[in-house]
């Protein structure tokens, strides 16, 4: 039997990283609705 290991983490971005991750998530979102 394999054991399953997971990890948590989290991050702590800057004010351009989180700007970028909203923007990059954003994106992906506008282009996942759009091919539904």
């Amino acid at each position: 039997m394999k054991e399953r290991i997971a990890y948590k983490f989290r991050i702590y971005p800057d004010g351009e990283q989180a700007r970028l991750f909203r923007r990059t998530i954003g994106c992906c979102r506008l282009v996942y609705n759009t091919c539904l």
